[in-house]
């Protein structure tokens, strides 16, 4: 029995076995010799034995499944054959049970569902393109595998671990894929020795270092591709155990993934403030507005005062606080910081339009004729400009705004004529500081309606 016992428990995992058994418990129910009283013929032989041979095939067949990752989770492999059963249960309880309890804790939009391979899986995990086979068959996101061996060294023993990965994301470009993966390598503790007599230690910061390098990665992939709010969930656990990393910051690599998580941290923050921004811009629903707000104030707290940020914070001075001076203060910080920049320049152009100063206006947007514009950002800048005149119809000067983005920026002349028409049929709040736009708006019909 111990025999039988054995060799099931070495084949049982080859494709082919689960057909081979039942071929041999169909030949054993006609051919095995019974005890002496029992008397059955051969057709209640194979009555029984097709069956019993039939639900044991199934049964192989069904263990022999990959684990599969439950929808809508992230599925992390651990693939670490090692050269004894003893270390493969050190990796498996210091390692790889440390690493999913770590995860568990993890808030975010998609749990982590964390999968470990047995010793026959393993030992076929050699190479990237196996890794990926596997990856694709578990529907699962990270790799990692390699080997753990026990080595002396100087006349100590140590644990030694030799590992890689590989990661999925979707389609981007592959100079970015590449550095995603090189990060990966930096920050993963893919190369550890660990010594029998500290192995407690030692398994414990690597564990520790595994968990928060690994929801980093995940979150750097998934800021690449877009999932903002898994990526933020990921980074903030990272950033709020960043106390009980730092005790470790004298290795490399968890220096690294200290310095680099509060950047990422603050892109994922700034990605969510222009989803949400581009949603204000779509539903012109102001929560969509005080969403954006609040995401890129949380980039703030960790980040330098970004263009971004002054930009939101002066539409947030005018579209909620109704206060221009503090917008236009802002747009003054826009200004002495990032000259170059155009964006600014629109904000101005339209705060002095806002206040009845249109040629000052038209000074700003002439000033944006050198300077490389963003084909996208006059579309942002007019959609903006039509919601403002909805909320300030009386505002004329802003006519005038609509008008010479369809001349200049986007070259639309029949909308940029209607503009000019309206604006030089209507009331301008300051005369003396009309002069020279409306002197424009004349020129420019003049020419275009011969």
């Amino acid at each position: 029995m111990d025999v039988i016992f054995n060799l099931v428990s070495k084949f049982w995992r080859y494709k082919l076995f689960p057909y081979a058994l039942f071929i041999i418990i169909w030949i054993a129910a006609n051919y095995i010799s019974l005890p002496s009283g029992i008397t059955l013929s051969l057709i209640d032989r194979n009555i029984i034995g097709i069956p019993v041979a039939f639900l044991f095939t199934l049964i192989i067949i069904w263990m022999q499944k990959v684990p599969i990752t439950p929808k809508g989770r992230v599925g992390l492999i651990f693939a670490i054959r090692a050269e004894t059963d003893l270390l493969r249960k050190k990796v498996s309880s210091d390692i790889v049970a440390t690493t999913r309890e770590s995860l568990k804790q993890t808030p975010s939009s998609y749990p982590i569902h964390v999968i470990e391979l047995d010793d026959a899986r393993s030992n076929k995990i050699l190479d990237p393109t196996a890794a990926e086979q596997i990856r694709i068959k578990c529907r699962a996101h990270i790799v990692i595998y390699g080997e753990a061996k026990s080595r002396h060294d100087q006349g100590k023993e140590y644990y030694v671990l030799k590992l890689d990965g590989v990661i999925t994301h979707a389609p981007i470009p592959l100079e970015t894929s590449h550095a995603l993966a090189a990060e990966m390598k930096d920050l993963l503790p893919l190369k550890e020795k660990i010594e029998h007599d500290n192995e407690i230690s030692g398994f414990e910061i690597t564990s520790l270092q595994m968990g928060e390098s690994i929801k980093y990665v995940i979150a750097t992939a998934a800021l690449l591709t877009g999932d903002g709010l898994l990526a933020v969930g990921l980074l903030e656990n990272i950033y709020n155990n960043r106390t009980q990393i730092s005790k470790y910051r004298s290795i490399k690599s968890i220096k690294k993934l200290m310095r680099m998580t509060p950047l990422r941290l603050g892109d994922a923050y700034a990605f969510m403030s222009r989803v949400s921004y581009s949603k204000w811009e779509s539903s012109r629903d102001l929560n969509d507005l005080r969403e954006a707000i609040s995401w890129i104030e949380k980039n703030r707290k960790i980040s330098r005062e970004s263009l971004e940020y002054l930009l939101l914070k002066a539409i947030e001075a005018f579209a909620l606080n109704n206060n221009i001076q503090s917008s236009k203060h802002y747009i003054s910080k826009c200004q002495a910081k990032y000259l170059s920049n155009p964006s600014w320049r629109y904000s101005a152009a339209f705060l002095s339009a806002i206040e009845g100063d249109i040629d000052k206006a038209l000074d700003y947007y002439n000033s944006l004729q050198p300077l490389e514009t963003s084909h996208i950002l006059p579309f942002q800048v007019e959609g903006f400009i039509d919601w403002a005149l909805s909320k300030e119809p009386t505002c004329n000067e802003l006519n005038f705004c609509l008008g010479y983005l369809n001349d200049q920026l986007k070259g639309d002349t029949r909308s940029a004529i209607k503009y000019f028409n309206i604006y030089l049929n209507g009331k301008n709040r300051d005369p003396n500081n009309s002069k020279r736009s409306i002197k424009y708006s004349e020129d420019y019909v003049r020419k275009h309606m011969k």
